[in-house]
């Protein structure tokens, strides 16, 4: 079962392990494969700056990714998610689509039919 639960700055280790276990998008991200706490507390408020939230992904007991999002982006009043990572270990076998499931499912319980991605080219 996939739960989606509220994400603050006291949980910035765990943030940080799930990032960099997956160092090629550090490198896409940040330029460098490891992050350091320095950059997740400037992605907190970052997303506090934004109005985006910042949610754990969680399988039973184990954290295994994140997401944020913002629920009416300035640019065009639609939700976007501005990071989905699955920790390293738990991909390959179907977190990543169970999890957005339940991230799309929240977004649609409020009333939203669109949402969008940003990616990095």
């Amino acid at each position: 079962m996939i739960a989606l639960e509220q994400n603050n700055i006291n949980k910035l280790e765990l943030e940080m392990e799930i990032m960099n276990s997956n160092p090629a998008y550090n490198l896409i991200s940040k330029n460098k494969e490891k992050i350091q706490e320095e950059d997740i507390r400037d992605e907190h408020l970052e997303s506090e700056r934004l109005n985006a939230e910042r949610l754990l992904i969680k399988q039973n007991k184990n954290y295994i990714g994140l997401v944020d999002y913002c629920l009416s982006n300035p640019s065009d009043n639609k939700p976007w998610i501005s990071l989905f990572v699955i920790h390293k270990k738990y991909q390959g076998n179907g977190n990543a689509t169970l999890a957005y499931q339940s991230f799309e499912q929240m977004i649609y319980k409020m009333n939203k039919k669109v949402l969008r991605l940003a990616v990095h080219k």
